[in-house]
């Protein structure tokens, strides 16, 4: 299988978000779709193609799951109101998109069968991002990890000072600070331990 040669991620001035497209509804990140378009110009099926790799993205882009392997599975796919695409279309828009790389096969491991109650079934197709877009998922999500990343570290609104420490009895070196205040919670929860049992 042939596919276009993309070297690196797909160029951004700075990372961009996976944006919202017409009606808040989710688009691609700009300069990607601009290059899978550019991919998939004179293919008759272009548009179908660009609207499954946007229904992808959406769902296997979000950070968690950006590295996973996932199936295009055009049974489960076809006829969604969202994605509004015959099985036929989904089909050959994931041909589309695995010759232009945006989709990488994944190698199949042991047997390409498996045993069902229902007899023997072939497992599933599974795929990736290609390695450019990827890449450039990657970079559209970093706004979004920062700003998690900053949620997580939220400074405390309230600090409680050791009453040592007001009056001027907190010991000088870090470690004894340490062992001081350690000193000071085990005071505080068997305190709180004989008052409860009181």
């Amino acid at each position: 299988m042939t596919h276009a040669s993309i070297a690196g991620p797909i160029p951004h001035a700075r990372p961009q978000p996976a944006g919202r497209g017409e009606g808040g509804a989710y688009g691609l990140p700009r300069l990607m779709q601009e290059r899978l378009q550019e991919l998939l110009a004179g293919r008759r099926n272009a548009a179908k193609a660009l609207t499954l790799a946007t229904f992808l993205g959406r769902f296997w882009s979000a950070p968690a799951r950006i590295g996973r392997s996932f199936p295009v599975d055009r049974r489960q796919l076809a006829d969604r109101p969202d994605l509004n695409l015959s099985e036929e279309e989904i089909r050959g828009a994931t041909l589309a998109l695995e010759e232009v790389g945006f989709l990488v096969r994944e190698a199949v491991v042991g047997s390409a069968y498996r045993t069902t109650a229902e007899g023997q079934r072939r497992k599933p197709i599974l795929r990736r991002f290609g390695p450019a877009f990827f890449a450039s998922f990657v970079l559209a999500n970093e706004p979004r990890r920062r700003r998690d990343r900053q949620r997580q570290v939220r400074p405390t609104p309230h600090k409680e000072v050791p009453v040592g420490r007001l009056m001027g009895e907190l010991p000088a070196s870090g470690l004894e600070q340490a062992l001081w205040r350690w000193r000071r919670a085990v005071e505080i929860t068997g305190e709180a331990g004989t008052r409860a049992g009181t």
